[in-house]
C-alpha cells in the first residue's frame, strides 16, 4: 500500500459523517471531478497533520469525503509540515517537497475490508489558502492526472472545489 494509498484510507477512517450539501460552510466542501470521470461532489472537511511509518515527515492534509451510497469518493490535498499552510498559492506536484493532490473512489465493509475502485495521484495543479483561523482551514484546489480505474489508466480527470474544513487535533 502506498503512502498516499495509506492517508486516503486512514483519513476516511477519520471522518465519516452526514453533510446537507448547502455548500462549503465550516465542515464541508464542493467539488466537480472533470475529464475521465465526471461529477460533482460535496460533503464534511476536517484538516490535520498526518504521517505514517513510510513517510514520516507530517504534511497537513484536508480530507474531503463524499459518501454515495455504499461507497466514499475521497479527495485529499496535502502539503509539507505539521501546520496549515500559510494564505497562498501552492503548486501541486508529485515531489515531496510540493503539495500533493489525489482522489480514490473505496468501498469499505467489515466482510471485505476495503476495496479501491479508482483513484488518482495529481500530476500538476494548485491549492489555494484562504483562511488558517481557529479550527479551520479555507481555499481553493484544481489538480489533475491519470485516473486508474482497477488497475486500468483510464484517462487524464482534473478535479477542483472549495473546502472550509475543521481543523482537528
Amino acid at each position: 500500500m502506498t503512502h498516499r494509498t495509506a492517508c486516503l484510507v486512514a483519513g476516511a477512517t477519520l471522518l465519516f459523517a452526514c453533510s446537507d450539501g448547502t455548500g462549503p460552510s465550516s465542515g464541508t466542501f464542493r467539488a466537480q471531478l472533470r475529464g475521465a470521470h465526471v461529477a460533482a461532489l460535496f460533503g464534511p472537511s476536517n484538516a490535520r497533520a498526518f504521517a505514517t511509518e513510510e513517510s514520516p515527515d507530517p504534511r497537513f492534509v484536508i480530507n474531503m469525503f463524499a459518501p454515495q451510497g455504499d461507497t466514499i469518493r475521497f479527495l485529499s490535498v496535502g502539503c509539507p509540515g505539521q501546520e496549515p499552510p500559510e494564505p497562498g498559492t501552492y503548486s501541486v506536484a508529485e515531489s515531496e517537497s510540493a503539495c500533493h493532490g489525489s482522489y480514490v473512489r473505496l468501498l469499505s465493509t467489515l466482510e471485505n475490508g476495503t476495496i479501491i475502485f479508482e483513484r488518482l495521484s495529481a500530476s500538476s495543479g494548485v491549492v489555494r489558502i484562504s483562511a488558517v483561523e481557529q479550527g479551520l482551514t479555507a481555499g481553493t484546489f484544481d489538480f489533475s492526472g491519470t485516473l486508474v480505474v482497477g488497475e486500468t489508466p483510464a484517462g487524464v480527470m482534473g478535479a477542483s472545489g472549495s473546502f472550509n474544513a475543521t481543523t482537528v487535533p
